[in-house]
């Protein structure tokens, strides 16, 4: 990410400590699924959406203020956790909405802008 020589000079630390905050994320990304999937199930898709999407700008936003990179690297793990509510919930809707011999299709169309 261009982003991330810049924000080592604003903390003063070194470019791998800022790589952290993009592991951090991934990696709760993936966390996160397990635990929104069963949510989703239970209280609905829309309501694990639009929560998880509040709190996730909520999230952003005090990124933008973290006064230290270790205060960035947990912001930006919570936002990981938090905006894999939206991931699992979509694809649990796509799911929901199209037969299985158009998911696949489906599922490439929803994932397509990850990939490019």
């Amino acid at each position: 990410l261009p982003v991330l020589p810049d924000l080592a000079v604003y903390y003063g630390v070194s470019d791998s400590m800022v790589a952290i905050t993009v592991s951090a994320y991934l990696g709760a990304v993936g966390v996160g699924q397990l635990f929104f999937g069963p949510l989703s199930d239970r209280y609905g898709r829309l309501v694990v959406i639009y929560a998880g999407l509040i709190v996730y700008e909520a999230l952003t936003v005090a990124c933008i203020f973290a006064p230290t990179i270790e205060v960035l690297i947990v912001l930006r793990t919570l936002e990981g956790f938090v905006v894999s509510s939206s991931l699992v919930a979509a694809q649990s809707i796509i799911t929901d909405i199209f037969p299985a011999e158009e998911l696949g299709s489906a599922m490439g169309v929803f994932f397509f802008p990850v990939l490019v």
